[in-house]
């Protein structure tokens, strides 16, 4: 019978952090922008598209690769190891925190001008809470896509508790909750049957939904981590086959039912393209240097281009601040788009080296501040003195 001892016990395996993949910060320029068309599609009518109205209605699924890239990363590269609860959560506040609430205070104040926002919406988005409460002029209070930062918080709070648990399960287990979590976001697709009222919060919007692609990342981070230190890389071809596999279903989505199109049809095609981007080696052209730029402005990107979108249609004398006038010609549709991004990727970069990198800076260096300083040990006064060598002696 065991005594209890250390010996006696499983320890998990801790496998170092296997580094940045430039591939995978090209790729969330890539999803960003598939959402960027999603939303601009949205102001404008069903036809004015035209071709392309398939690409844009599934950009959608873009937010889905967010929130799996997150927890990949997070696993990847180990962040919450060695640091405190607090410090972890402080450390993603620095992260996100500068160029969202200054986003949020330059379209709050806009809003409120046009009597957009209402209090409770104006305060749920501050606060990052507005993704839990199943009301339309809550969640997308302010800016539409600020729901999301607030299920991204949620995942950041529950981080240090997941991660603990599921380090060590191997890479068996992790593969097994990866197809758990994939049964749980059929089952809530088929229990809401549709995306009208409050089905859409369920399925698109629930912090408590979302947490399963959160999950499905982590657990890919962990596999792909352990295999990584064990160097069982993936083939060259693999990125390629991933892509092939993740054109197909982007383009064949809109033959499927609603209910599955956001979440369900792109999940797996993420998972492989994020895997085998990290594992073999190939980036894709997602490893370029303009690429990677793109990449890291892409948080800033998503946290403005739906304002920017607004703006560019105000000033262009074509509609309201939500919706462009219904007889655009086909042409004038096509220079708005250009211009909407071309405008979102300037105010992105703008606002990730004015905002974001020295805000980041700020309150790492506030929190350094404040961290303890570890005391120096107490010399003991009465210690007895080591014994002296033969040269010592002479």
């Amino acid at each position: 019978m065991s005594d209890g001892t250390a010996s006696d016990r499983v320890v998990a395996p801790v496998f170092p952090s296997a580094g940045r993949v430039d591939a995978l910060t090209g790729l969330r320029a890539v999803t960003a922008l598939l959402v960027f068309f999603f939303h601009i599609r949205t102001f404008f009518s069903v036809d004015a598209f035209g071709p392309f109205e398939r690409f844009a209605q599934q950009g959608a699924s873009g937010v889905g690769a967010f929130f799996v890239l997150s927890g990949f990363v997070l696993a990847w590269a180990r962040s919450a190891d060695g640091i405190s609860h607090a410090e972890f959560i402080t450390r993603r506040l620095a992260r996100v925190g500068p160029a969202y609430f200054v986003a949020f205070a330059v379209a709050f104040a806009l809003r409120l001008v046009l009597g957009e926002v209402g209090v409770f919406g104006g305060l749920a988005s501050l606060f990052l809470v507005q993704a839990w409460w199943p009301a339309e002029d809550v969640y997308f209070s302010v800016e539409p896509v600020f729901w999301s930062l607030s299920v991204e918080f949620a995942f950041y709070l529950c981080f240090p508790f997941l991660i603990g648990r599921l380090r060590g399960l191997g890479q068996v287990r992790h593969a097994f909750l990866i197809l758990y979590c994939l049964a749980g976001m059929c089952i809530v697709a088929a229990m809401a049957g549709d995306l009208a009222g409050a089905s859409f919060w369920v399925v698109y919007i629930s912090p408590l939904t979302r947490l399963l692609e959160f999950v499905i990342g982590v657990s890919l981070g962990l596999i792909l981590v352990e295999r990584n230190a064990r160097g069982r890389l993936l083939p060259a071809w693999s990125p390629l086959a991933a892509l092939a596999v993740a054109v197909a279903a982007y383009f064949s989505a809109g033959s499927l039912p609603e209910v599955v199109r956001p979440t369900l049809v792109m999940i797996v095609p993420w998972i492989l393209l994020i895997g085998s981007l990290a594992m073999s080696g190939r980036g894709l052209g997602l490893d370029a240097a303009v690429s990677v730029r793109l990449g890291e402005w892409s948080y800033a990107f998503y946290l403005i281009h739906t304002l920017v979108i607004s703006l560019v249609l105000k000033a262009a004398g074509v509609g309201g601040f939500d919706a462009a006038d219904a007889d655009l010609a086909p042409l004038m549709v096509g220079v708005l788009v250009v211009v909407s991004l071309g405008a979102s990727v300037v105010g992105a970069a703008a606002l990730h080296h004015l905002v974001e990198i020295p805000g980041r800076r700020k309150v790492l260096a506030w929190s350094a501040a404040r961290r303890p300083i570890p005391a120096e040990p107490t010399p003991i006064a009465n210690a007895e003195a080591p014994p002296k060598t033969e040269s010592q002696v002479a």
